[in-house]
This record gives C-alpha cells, structure tokens and sequence, in this order.
C-alpha cells in the first residue's frame, strides 16, 4: 500500500510539474554578446533568474515566448544586472497591461531569455539626424505705465538624435536573424529590441515614434523596437505585443502605428481601444487556430525515462 501511495504522489508531483507555466527560472537563458576578431560571438550563461510561476495555465492562456534585447549603451551604462532587471521589468508590465485586456484565451508573456549587447561594436548605433520639432517659446510680459504689454516669442527646435523607425527596425532584425543562429537551445517566438534612442517615421511631416514591429507570431519569428527613452515600464512594450498576435489599425503605415505615435503618454481613450481591439483579434486568431505555437508543448516519447 505504501508503494502505491508513493508512486501515486510521484505521479501527480511528476504532472504538477509538467503542467507548471514559469514566466522566468533558473534555465532561462542570457546571450552574452561579444566581438571576437570581429565577429560577434555568443556565449550562454543560465542561472540567472529565480523561478516566477505564471498566473494562468496553458489551458487558460497563450503565453508568448519573448526574447528581450539589452543594447549596448544600456548595457555600458547599467551593467549587466541592471540590465536583466530590466528585462524582468519589461515582461512585469506587459502582464501586468494584459490583466485588463479581457480576452479569451488570456495572454501572459514568458521571458525567453536576455541577449546582452556587451560591445560596442557588437551592433553599432544607427544613423540619426537632428528633427526640427517646432517648440513656441516666449519672453516674459513686459508692460509699460501706459499699460501697453509686449512679448517675445520664438521658435526653438528640438536638438535631439532621431532614427527613422523602419529602417531601424530592419536593420537591426538583419543583424538579430543572424546572430540568433549562435543561441543555445533558444525557444522563442518573437523578439523585442529595448532601442536607447529616439524614433521617428520619416523627415515628411515627422512624428515621435514609440516603437515598432513587424510579422506576427507563428507565422515566423517577429520582433519589435521599442524605444525606452520614456522608460521601460511604459504601454508600448505591451501594444508591440498586440501587433505580433495580429493588432492592426486602419490608421497604421509602414513607419509607425497608430497606438504608439506622437503622444509621450498615450491617452485613455487610445487605451481602452486597444484593450477591445486585442481582446477581439486573440479570441478571433485562437478560435480559427493561428496560434498553434503558443499551446501547451507536446512531451516527446523520448522524454520519458526508460522503464
């Protein structure tokens, strides 16, 4: 009998496990990316993240695998812990977004892994450009005994490094396609690049830019720029989300979208919109089966420990 109950509680601990979503663990993977002879070579360090059980099971959500990319100026700058906090912050707040997004499936991001960026040279900067972004400035009111008040007024631009976000974005998923090839045992399903700079969608009547994406999950291996120049705890790491399960908007182009343009803070109504909208194309996307990558892994026979 007690041979029973053991095997039993082997049994059911054995499912527990198997059944388990972690958003991160210990075998969560960090690419270190360094230039070697030129060449960026990468190296595989785990051990780096304790575990974090998700909120939901794979019956009751899709949980999108999300490479996170820390480029090297953020790295320079913050160093390599600082840096996977980061990431953790990024995937926190995607979540955190998403509890309110009443979709069916619900969505919960996991955190495929870290590529740090160590080089300078490992993926070099873009090319930017100062945008002259008209900003009204005045002198004070001066008023005379008369009565009579004047004021100065000018116009100042806006002496900031812009990067034009397509041509970013393309950029750097040629150089990540590449490199890619070097990761240990990576399973992901779409990339997002924490981008340290500013983004815009062209010198014609030119727009801040939040962030970017192209491709949709289990069709290929999207990814996504996001500008963290307004922080990493920010809405478009989750909306670039939205467009990878197959968000669009009828006022989206090639240089941006429509949820993450021009607006610092995006406004409340741009938010509840988005929040429908998503619910509407994950629950249409999952019933006619398009995310079949995102389902619950199927344990191969050779998985099993031979009797």
């Amino acid at each position: 009998m007690k041979l029973l109950i053991i095997l039993l509680m082997n049994i059911y601990l054995a499912k527990s496990s198997e059944d388990q979503v972690l958003i991160h663990g210990p075998n969560t993977p960090v690419y270190v990316c360094k230039l070697v002879n030129g060449h960026v070579k990468v190296e595989t360090v785990r051990q780096k993240f304790d575990n974090k059980a998700a909120k939901y099971s794979y019956d009751e959500a899709i949980h999108p695998k999300l490479l996170v990319v820390v480029d090297y100026k953020d790295y320079s700058k913050d160093g390599e812990q600082k840096s996977l906090d980061h990431a953790v912050e990024i995937i926190e707040r995607i979540n955190s977004d998403y509890k309110y997004v009443n979709s069916t499936p619900h969505v919960e991001a996991q955190l495929a892994g870290v590529v740090l960026i160590t080089e300078q040279d490992g993926y070099s900067p873009p090319s930017t450009f100062k945008m002259s972004v008209d900003r009204r400035e005045c002198s004070r009111t001066f008023c005379n005994d008369e009565g009579m008040c004047s004021q100065s007024c000018w116009t100042r631009p806006a002496l900031v490094d812009y990067a034009f976000s397509r041509s970013e974005l393309k950029r750097f998923s040629d150089w990540f396609k590449v490199t890619a090839e070097q990761f240990e045992d990576s399973d992901y399903d779409a990339f997002i690049y924490s981008f340290p700079g500013y983004l815009t969608e062209g010198l014609w009547n030119p727009r801040t830019v939040w962030s970017l994406s192209s491709g949709t999950v289990c069709q290929s291996k999207p990814g996504a720029i996001v500008s963290n120049k307004f922080g990493y705890s920010v809405y478009a790491f989750s909306i670039e989300l939205a467009y990878l399960l197959g968000l669009t908007h009828n006022e989206d182009n090639v240089d941006s979208h429509w949820y993450t343009h021009e607006e610092l803070d995006i406004n409340w109504y741009k938010i509840i919109d988005w929040r429908n909208q998503t619910a509407d194309i994950v629950k249409d996307n999952y019933q006619h089966g398009k995310y079949s990558c995102l389902k619950k892994p199927v344990k191969k026979n050779d998985d099993y420990d031979d009797e």
